[in-house]
């Protein structure tokens, strides 16, 4: 057993006597005395509930340190002079908790719900790094480790001396000074990923840095265990917003409105948490309708991109691309080039010349993708058609042409 010592209060050592005789307390002065016949007792806990020291007096207001065949205890009598039982005490700033047998109370005590320092008793508050109490230790699933030792974890006690912990599920989360910080139903400190909401995927997870804070920001890391088989690789880019939990497409159906603009750039996190790459269709609403296509890039630059980019399709096709500021597929004419949904319109080899519609238009446009304004093409089919000068046609054989042309091709995605 640890040494204990009280600073700042001076203690009475008695070893325990046998006291059967009764008597009567004698008041003196303001003091009370208590004598067997003609005698004072003198060291003695009188009724189990009062002290008398050295010469008799009953102690007020002071620490008793007694040791019988039990070991060493610390016991307080109050300014009544009784003996402080199975209640909290503050004395010169410090709280202390005394037993029903009116012990002062070290380490784990109320059901674990409170500790008292090894050294002096009293009680702790704030942040504290101690071993855990001992059902704890028995529990695989009471949380991370502070350094080497398994059963030492970090712990937070309120100013009335209550642990933070989870009361009725497996964690809660508490913001302290300004931070927020996560704790299990043993109340241990909790890092790393920790599903804290019950929703499906990602979502119902945050993590939590070393220093026990919940991440904010970029992060790049292995995916939640429990998850880790629906992710592409090992280790993976996640975003966690001001509230720490990570950016996620709950429904998982992917929308415009689902875009996150981070640093003037725009992502797509699907349901697991992580930015899309490549190119992708993001529906106008969730009930699908129209989409437009935007192109992520790499996956090492998953952002919206703008400009021109050959990229190899779901069928394994590269074909031209242009996307605009905003990131979303270009439809019409750029750089005397034909586009829908951002990607180029060519006619086939066959074909030579195509008259494909876009925006309720008929152009005409060549193997090259480029629209032919006021020109007169031969197709491969040996029809000649005219054009004015935005490339719309206007006729076919020579007669006016009131027709339609065909359909743009669509972007093709995975």
């Amino acid at each position: 057993m640890k040494k204990i010592i009280i600073p700042a209060v001076a203690f009475m050592m008695v070893i325990l006597g046998t006291f059967t005789a009764r008597a009567d307390w004698v008041q003196s002065g303001s003091d009370y005395y208590y004598y067997n016949g003609n005698d004072p007792v003198k060291n003695e806990i009188i009724d189990d509930l009062y002290y008398t020291d050295s010469n008799g007096k009953m102690v007020r207001n002071q620490w008793i340190q007694i040791s019988d065949s039990d070991g060493t205890h610390y016991r307080y009598f109050g300014n009544d002079g009784k003996m402080v039982k199975d209640r909290w005490l503050t004395i010169s700033d410090k709280t202390y908790h005394f037993n029903d047998n009116g012990d002062m109370e070290t380490g784990w005590i109320l059901d674990n719900m409170y500790f008292c320092h090894y050294d002096d008793g009293h009680m702790l508050t704030g942040w504290q790094r101690l071993e855990d109490p001992a059902d704890v230790q028995s529990n695989p699933g009471s949380g991370p480790s502070v350094g080497d030792d398994t059963n030492i974890h970090w712990y937070y006690f309120s100013n009335s001396g209550r642990k933070y912990l989870a009361e009725n599920a497996d964690y809660v989360e508490k913001r302290i000074d300004g931070k927020r910080y996560c704790f299990n139903n043993y109340g241990a400190l909790q890092t790393g990923w920790v599903k804290i909401y019950d929703l499906d995927g990602i979502g119902g997870y945050k993590y939590f840095d070393q220093d026990g804070t919940d991440h904010v920001g970029w992060y790049s890391l292995n995916p939640p265990d429990e998850l880790a088989s629906n992710y592409a690789y090992d280790v993976m880019w996640f975003y966690f917003n001001n509230s720490g939990s990570p950016q996620y497409d709950a429904d998982g159906v992917p929308t415009i409105g689902d875009l996150k603009r981070i640093n003037n750039k725009r992502y797509y996190f699907n349901i697991w948490g992580t930015p899309v790459w490549g190119l992708c269709k993001l529906w106008t609403t969730t009930s699908g309708g129209d989409y437009e296509t935007f192109f992520f890039g790499t996956q090492d630059k998953c952002c919206a991109q703008h400009g021109k980019f050959q990229i190899t399709e779901g069928d394994a096709v590269k074909s031209s691309f242009f996307f605009t500021e905003s990131g979303t597929g270009f439809t019409g004419v750029n750089s005397g080039c034909l586009y829908y949904k951002g990607k180029m319109q060519k006619a086939s080899s066959s074909e030579k010349y195509a008259v494909i519609r876009v925006n309720d238009k008929n152009y005409l446009v060549s193997t090259a993708g480029k629209v032919q304004k006021g020109k007169k093409c031969t197709d491969g089919d040996g029809v000649k058609w005219e054009s004015d000068s935005s490339g719309i046609v206007t006729k076919q054989d020579g007669v006016q042409f009131s027709g339609s042309g065909r359909s743009p091709e669509a972007p093709t995605f995975e």
